[in-house]
């Protein structure tokens, strides 16, 4: 089930804070992004650099903000950076709060990253290692 927490003013169609929550349905234990990955590996940097080519070929060239702009962390290899997302049987996919990664006209953000992608990162034994192609 994937399903976004989103609140936002009345008087404004775009979300202003987004949350996100995924359970391990067998031990109904919260599961954070770094949860889904093999520790040492580079995620973090390989996330980010998929996350921004995503959301560039979605959003525009100039859409998203390079590093150190604007009044979030952006986009940079931090795991607090991807801590809104959920799964999918194909994807990991990421949402981003308004500023975050580009002009609040973008709204939430989301990108999405094949599994495919990520062989090699992701444990094999972890919550989403069933996913893996």
């Amino acid at each position: 089930i994937r399903d976004w927490g989103v609140t936002g003013v009345q008087t404004c169609a775009l979300p202003i804070s987004v949350r996100s929550v995924l359970v391990d349905l067998d031990t109904s234990a919260l599961v954070g992004i770094g949860d889904l990955f093999l520790p040492g590996s580079p995620w973090p940097e390989t996330v980010a650099f998929l996350a921004r080519q995503d959301l560039t070929a979605h959003l525009g060239e100039g859409a998203v903000w390079g590093e150190g702009v604007g009044d979030r962390s952006g986009l940079g290899a931090d795991e607090e950076n991807f801590r809104l997302f959920a799964v999918t049987a194909s994807h990991l996919v990421l949402r981003f709060e308004r500023y975050q990664v580009g002009p609040g006209a973008l709204g939430a953000p989301e990108a999405t990253i094949p599994w495919s992608s990520l062989v090699g990162l992701v444990d094999p034994l972890g919550p989403v290692g069933h996913l893996l192609p």
